[in-house]
């Protein structure tokens, strides 16, 4: 009996059950003992069941536990690969739940990568936030960027858009039609993303996010930076203000004719018939010759401008060069050193080079007056209002 009992403990096939020897168990068999499972199929007696050790698997054709199949590796079923994975039927392949990774070193799947983290390879990061790995971060692709609201990767400015969830929140974007459009730099005309232009809240694009609109006098460099809605402002020399003709109160108004200048509470016709200097009081800055100007129900009358600041130089300068004319044209003569029809000083700072001598008859050109042409050429002329 005790050649019997070594024999089954050196047996690879038998165990010695305390009377007998028995055939060791084989792959899912119960067992009580690590020594009752079958040697060459590498089990162990887990549970009461003959089972292959963790990290591996049993191998149907090759009758043996043999090391569990990691990420990428082909399968038939999900025991094949290691724990934490399945087999993922469309591929065949050991795969990690949804916007996971397998991690070699750990042998664990883990989470994917958001913005901006380090990777390796594109699988490190959430393809389903639709990220790849660039230089080594992931990263959005382009015309997509990272929204940090809905932590996702969504369409940025002027890219075609169906509703405000494909838009780039986090840049203040939202999926506007045509006719709500900010008119930023995109001339497109279906819908897409873009800043929400509203009376209430305008805002522009300023080539990396959405900014709120600038007011009155701020700098701008294009008219779409402005309060267009709530102001009815345009980007005129670099400065967010109204059209020629109209005042700033809470708002651009229209005061002055549609042709016309509006500064220092007056407004100024800038003529489109050449008169000789002589002839200007009498055939140029009359109402009845001008013609009906009026506006709101005023009516103005006439007389020839006189440059008494330097913002009526500035701003009829300004005007001027918008329509690219370089034109002299008639304005007040002087008596003596007085605007003739003002009996006002003329501040021969405001243009230095036209001094106290010359001409009688005064004429604006291109920025400054000057008294250079004589009375009998025939020039357009300015008029302001009574």
């Amino acid at each position: 009996m005790l050649a019997t009992k070594a024999l089954c403990l050196a047996s690879t096939s038998e165990y010695w059950d305390g009377t007998k020897c028995q055939l060791k168990k084989k792959h899912l068999e119960e067992c009580t003992n690590p020594s009752e499972c079958l040697d060459s199929q590498l089990t162990d007696c887990v549970s009461g069941i003959c089972f292959c050790p963790l990290g591996q698997y049993f191998h149907e054709y090759l009758q043996k536990c043999v090391a569990r199949l990691i990420e990428f590796e082909n399968c038939d079923n999900s025991t094949m690969c290691y724990e934490v994975m399945s087999c993922d039927p469309s591929t065949n392949q050991c795969l990690c739940p949804t916007d996971q990774y397998f991690k070699n070193t750990t042998l664990e799947c883990i989470t994917k990568k958001w913005n901006n983290l380090n990777c390796d390879r594109d699988w490190d990061c959430s393809i389903s936030r639709g990220l790849t790995c660039q230089n080594n971060k992931c990263k959005c692709t382009l015309p997509r960027t990272w929204d940090s609201n809905e932590n996702d990767c969504r369409l940025t400015y002027a890219q075609y858009c169906g509703s405000n969830s494909d838009c780039d929140s986090s840049d203040h974007l939202i999926c506007s039609n045509y006719g709500n459009r900010c008119h930023c730099p995109s001339g497109l005309t279906a819908s897409i993303c873009d800043c929400k232009r509203t009376s209430s809240d305008e805002n522009y694009w300023d080539g990396s996010t959405c900014v709120p609109a600038k007011t009155f006098r701020e700098p701008c460099t294009n008219t779409y930076e402005c309060k267009t809605i709530s102001e009815n402002l345009i980007c005129r020399n670099n400065i967010c203000q109204c059209k020629f003709n109209e005042v700033f109160r809470t708002e651009c108004e229209r005061i002055c004719h549609e042709d016309d200048v509006y500064v220092s509470g007056k407004c100024y016709y800038f003529s489109t018939n050449s008169l000789k200097g002589d002839d200007v009081a009498s055939e140029g800055c009359v109402h009845n010759k001008i013609g009906e100007r009026v506006w709101n129900g005023r009516r103005d009358d006439w007389k020839r401008a006189m440059i008494g600041s330097a913002e009526i130089r500035d701003v009829l300068a300004e005007y001027l060069k918008s329509v690219n004319n370089v034109e002299a044209y008639w304005i007040d003569y002087r008596s003596a050193n007085e605007w003739s029809h003002h009996s006002e000083p003329i501040d021969f700072s405001i243009c230095p080079s036209a001094g106290t001598s010359g001409q009688i008859y005064m004429n604006f050109k291109i920025d400054c007056f000057n008294n250079d042409i004589s009375t009998n050429t025939q020039l357009k002329f300015i008029c302001e209002a009574i």
